[in-house]
């Protein structure tokens, strides 16, 4: 039932046309992080945060990135990779179908930065001098 309240309730908001700001709250989204990673670290368990890209421009969610940074500097099993800051601007080019659709180009593109932050964290091996 949640998901189908959900997908209604963003429809009806998008269909109505008003920007009601960020759909979590920056410190509703503090606290699901700080649950996440709670269930996490007695487990072993890792998390990987990405700062989301918009195109042309990703400073809207400046905030978020904050966030997202600051919430790995403080724990040891987060890590953090600004993907907004490799796709935003000319740096975006051919990366987005729309503002905030990726091509394969630009899927390709995330992909890369995600294994390197895996492999920086020491997540991944490292790739084999060729």
């Amino acid at each position: 039932r949640v998901p189908l309240y959900q997908l209604a309730r963003f429809a009806l908001h998008a269909a109505s046309g008003r920007n009601e700001g960020a759909a979590v709250p920056l410190v509703d989204a503090r606290d699901n992080l700080l649950d996440i990673i709670a269930l996490l670290e007695p487990r072993g368990g890792r998390l990987l945060l990405t700062r989301e890209a918009l195109s042309p421009d990703s400073s809207a969610l400046d905030p978020y990135g904050k966030l997202l940074a600051e919430v790995a500097r403080t724990h040891d099993s987060v890590g953090y990779v600004d993907i907004a800051s490799q796709l935003s601007g000319p740096r975006g080019a051919g990366a987005f179908i729309d503002d905030c659709h990726l091509t394969e180009v630009g899927h390709a593109r995330v992909a890369a930065m995600v294994q390197e932050g895996l492999t920086e964290a020491g997540w991944l091996p490292s790739s084999p001098a060729r």
